[in-house]
């Protein structure tokens, strides 16, 4: 699948997350994929993720990303913090848009470790293996750097 490019593709390809209510939009696009490893969530030591949210379109892409992460022995880097979650259907933040999030084409990995506006940077190894995918990594946003996020799509 190609990553789409702006608002226009995510839409052709999504389905408009604006306009269908966010309970029938998940209902009948979002999934969940097993995780090859659990994340914390929240308070490290006692909440674990085994699954993430995801737009059942890209389910297949997320999961052979998670487990090539995984298998390349990076998964420390994506556990080290809390995982901030995928699927919800959210405004961006400061901006009257939705956030890919609302589409279930975006997580934020160790959010409390990569937090927006940060400079700080996942390793590039570990991005690579995101963007070989058709990922987009928030860190190399432009103005706005959000270093946690990883989204399907790009131009939006």
């Amino acid at each position: 699948m190609r990553t789409p490019h702006g608002l226009a593709e995510i839409i052709a390809t999504f389905g408009d997350a604006r306009k269908i209510p966010a309970v029938a939009f998940e209902a009948a696009n979002i999934v969940r994929v097993v995780l090859p490893e659990s994340l914390p969530y929240e308070d490290v030591h006692i909440t674990r993720v085994t699954r993430v949210t995801c737009h059942r379109l890209i389910a297949s892409i997320l999961s052979d990303t998670l487990h090539a992460v995984h298998a390349a022995g990076l998964w420390p880097e994506l556990a080290k913090g809390t995982y901030g979650g995928g699927y919800a259907h959210r405004q961006k933040r400061g901006v009257e848009k939705l956030s890919t999030h609302a589409w279930g084409i975006a997580w934020d990995f160790s959010a409390d470790i990569y937090p927006l506006d940060s400079r700080a940077r996942m390793p590039d190894d570990l991005i690579r293996i995101f963007t070989s995918r058709g990922f987009v990594y928030g860190g190399d946003f432009g103005g706005r750097p959000d270093p946690q996020h990883f989204q399907f799509a790009s131009g939006y």
